[in-house]
Parts: structure tokens; sequence; C-alpha cells
């Protein structure tokens, strides 16, 4: 009988979590097991967002085994908590992954972004080949919102490493052809660089615009056209164009807003609803993952929002579950993007600058109008996306193929993609 082969995964965030990482992460586990690897994963033991909330320190399921670390999240309260826990969770998968025995090969996501040192130095003590799946890029990001100097120490000490971690690896993942032309301007690594998008989460496959949602009965919202934000509340996607509009059309009694999910810009939504105490904004926090299809499938269109400065940096996952519940999308962000082009091309929603507030009023108007019919099409429409272009079988295995030996060659980077950033 052939012996198994071992795949080391290191990531902050693993599910129960509901970070979109840990799903993703979660996805490729249950996929690699399948495939009869045995995957261990190394993670934090507490909550991404929200540090209180504590997991099992061990777990073990069909050939899955998950070893929570301590002291791995502390928050995101500032940026010297998280390089703190970045720290503690770096030094302890390189401790993990060094007595490990019978390790084949390390896949390492940018959460948190220094991850990837432990695979570094793991693969210089031990030979072991890794891949690297890059979900964000830092410091870029930090630096174009504003978060830190371009020209810090710590921002020239990051770029170093993040040219040896493009050196060592052995394959490298980016999600989208923006955020590899920005990878490729750190260095030429497009012999081993793949594009590969992300997918709909399974359990977000469901109708949209259904009156009769759950969700939607439980807070009264069964008459309305409901707006609905969901995901991660960050700077790298401002709500303020979105907030601005939502207030603006207070008097429409027949439109909700809601804003699910937590980040560091949830308490701008909390502090509105406190202080203005508008009749058409709901702020809720994360849902269980058992509940994401109700969840969504209780949106009449959803936002997407991405900020003009963070194009080819971050790229947000909650688009693949909106199109997966055959929901019209509105992308706010800028027109020279992955998520505008998708949506034009595939007819699937509308793009809105940030800053324009009127627009986006006017734009939220018109679709209320639209026929059922018409609406239901778009939807159905971007349904089919998700089951077609972007659909999880294709595109796990996809990523996994390039784990395994590099065979996969449909999603290899074209060169001949215009881009600007």
């Amino acid at each position: 009988m052939e012996k198994k082969r071992t795949l080391l995964i290191i990531s902050q965030v693993y599910i129960p979590d509901p970070a979109a990482v840990g799903q993703y992460i979660a996805d490729v586990a249950a996929e690699m097991a399948k495939r009869q690897w045995f995957v261990k994963i190394l993670t934090s033991d507490r909550g991404y967002d929200d540090p209180t909330i504590k997991y099992p320190r061990q777990e073990e399921n069909s050939g899955i085994s998950v070893q929570r670390l301590p002291f791995s999240s502390f928050g995101k309260s500032s940026i010297l908590i998280r390089l703190i826990a970045c720290g503690f969770f770096v030094v302890q998968c390189f401790f993990f992954g060094a007595l490990y025995r019978n390790i084949d090969c390390i896949l390492v996501s940018t959460s948190p972004p220094f991850a990837a040192l432990s695979a570094m130095l793991i693969k210089k003590l031990r030979k072991i080949p890794f891949t690297y799946w890059v979900m964000d890029i830092n410091p870029d990001q930090m630096v174009q919102l504003g978060q830190i100097s371009r020209g810090s120490i710590f921002v020239h000490l990051f770029n170093w490493l993040n040219h040896l971690t493009l050196t060592s690896a052995d394959k490298i993942i980016t999600l989208d052809e923006y955020m590899a032309k920005r990878v490729l301007a750190k260095k030429d690594i497009s012999y081993k660089l793949s594009v590969i998008p992300l997918w709909p989460l399974q359990n977000c496959f469901g109708e949209c615009v259904n009156r009769s949602n759950l969700f939607r009965k439980k807070y009264n919202l069964e008459n309305k056209f409901i707006v609905m934000y969901s995901g991660n509340h960050s700077i790298a996607n401002p709500l303020d164009t979105l907030l601005q509009a939502s207030v603006k059309m207070q008097d429409y009694s027949d439109i909700s807003f809601l804003f699910v999910g937590g980040g560091l810009k949830k308490h701008r939504i909390n502090e509105l609803i406190n202080n203005i105490k508008p009749n058409n904004i709901i702020s809720l926090p994360y849902q269980p993952l058992s509940e994401i299809k109700n969840t969504l499938s209780a949106a009449d269109v959803h936002v997407v929002c991405q900020g003009n400065e963070v194009v080819g940096i971050v790229h947000p996952s909650k688009f693949y579950n909106a199109i997966a519940v055959g929901c019209p999308i509105i992308f706010l962000g800028p027109d020279k993007s992955f998520f505008s082009r998708v949506i034009k091309e595939h007819q699937i929603g509308w793009q809105v600058n940030h800053g324009d507030v009127d627009g986006l009023v006017e734009r939220i108007m018109q679709i209320s109008l639209l026929p059922r019919e018409q609406l239901k099409s778009i939807g159905m429409k971007a349904k089919q996306l998700a089951s077609s272009y972007s659909s999880m079988d294709e595109l796990v295995n996809s990523l996994i193929d390039v784990i395994e030996n590099d065979k996969n060659s449909r999603h290899k980077f074209n060169h001949n993609i215009p881009y600007e950033y």
C-alpha cells in the first residue's frame, strides 16, 4: 500500500473562525485529504477578529490534524499588537515544522503577513518545498492605506523578506492578474507563478430574492428591498460612500441597508446608528457559517467594496459568495480592477466610484425599481458564473494540482493582460 504523503499548512486563521482565509484553507485541506494526503494544520487557538473566542487546541478529522497555537492572535487593535502575535505564531510554526516527521511539502498563506518566514526556515533546515498562496500583499497594503511610511525601516525590512520569500518559494499563487503584476514588480518569478481566483464557499449556494427567507422573517424584512454588505469592515474596503447613501435614503421606507460582519471599521456603522438612529440601517455581527446561505440570499443586491489604493493588493472574497446565491452586485470601487471587469463582461451588476454618493443613491433607486424578473435574470447570470467560471471544484483542484506537481497550466499568468497601478 502506497504511503500517504503529508502536507503542512501554515495559516493563522482556520475554521470555525468566520474569517474567509480560514474557510478557503479548509476547502483545500479537505480536498487534499480526499486525494489521500495527510494534512497537518498549524493555526491560532484564538479568534482572528475576536481573540476572546477560544478554539480547541487539537482536532483530528478525516485525515486532517489541526494544532492550534497559543499567543497567536491578540485581535486587531493596532499594528503593533498584530505584529507581536505574528512573531509568536511564526516562531511556534517553525518549531513544530522542524519537529514534525515525514512532511512532504508546505502550503503557507499571507495570514499573518510574515507566515512565509516559518516556511522558508523549515525549507532551509529540512529541504521541504513550499507553495506560497498570496491572498494580500504587505507592506504595500499598509503603505497605500497610510498606516506606515513608505520610507520606514519596517517597510524596507518587509520588502527584503518579501524578496527572500519570492526567491525561496517553489510555487507562488496569486488571486488575480492585478495582484500577479504587483508581485512581479517585486521580482520576476513568472516561471513559478499561477493565477487562480477564489471560489464560492460550498454552503453559500442558494436562491436570491426569497421573500420567505428565514433571515428576512427574523428581522421583519419580508417586504423590503435589501442592500447588503457582508464581510470584513476594513480600511481596505471603505464604506463611507455606502454609509452616506444609506443616510440620504432614510425616507425610502421600502429600502433597508444591512451591514453584516466585523473588522476595524465596524464601529463606524454602530456609532452612526447610535447617533442618528436611522430606521433603514441594520448592523449585525458575523453570522454562523451554518446560516451563511440564509443571510446572503436575503439580499436583493450585494455591495462588494475595494479601495482605490488596494487594487492588486487585496481581493475581496465576498464577491464569490454573493454570486453563489444568485445575487446582482454593486461594485463600489475603481473601474480598472478585476471585479469591475468581471461584472461588466458577465453583466451581473454595476460599478460605482468611491465618493459618488449621489450616483450610488441613483443606482440603488434604479435597481430597486427593476421588474422582479429582470433582477432575477441578472442574479441567475451571477449564479451561472459561480457554478462555471469560478466553480469550487475546478479552482480548488487547479490549486492542488499546482501544490502537487505544477502540472496545471490553464491558470498560468498571462503577461498580455493590461494593468495599471
